[in-house]
């Protein structure tokens, strides 16, 4: 290089204008709605992942409960897990 060139390019070298406050805020606030929606994406990921399949939903086997009344309505036995009563 030339000893000219290089005096050119210390003085074509301007100091970067600052960006104004409206620019800054729409970067800052597109960064913000960009890491929410990673943050969002990734919980409703792991909320997928917890799920048990839906095979294991719709063919949930148990054993059957079973219960002993007398004639008065009273329980005399009940057998197995009971889920609810009606």
């Amino acid at each position: 290089m030339h000893k000219d060139t290089k005096e050119k390019d210390l003085q074509t070298t301007e100091p970067k204008k600052k960006r104004s406050l409206k620019s800054r805020l729409l970067i800052f606030f597109v960064n913000l709605f960009l890491v929410l929606v990673a943050c969002i994406g990734l919980y409703v990921l792991f909320v997928f992942l917890q799920m048990p399949s839906l095979d294991a939903i719709l063919h949930e086997t148990r054993e059957p409960a079973i219960v002993f009344l007398d004639k008065n309505g009273r329980e005399i036995r009940a057998d197995g897990r009971i889920m609810g009563r009606r």
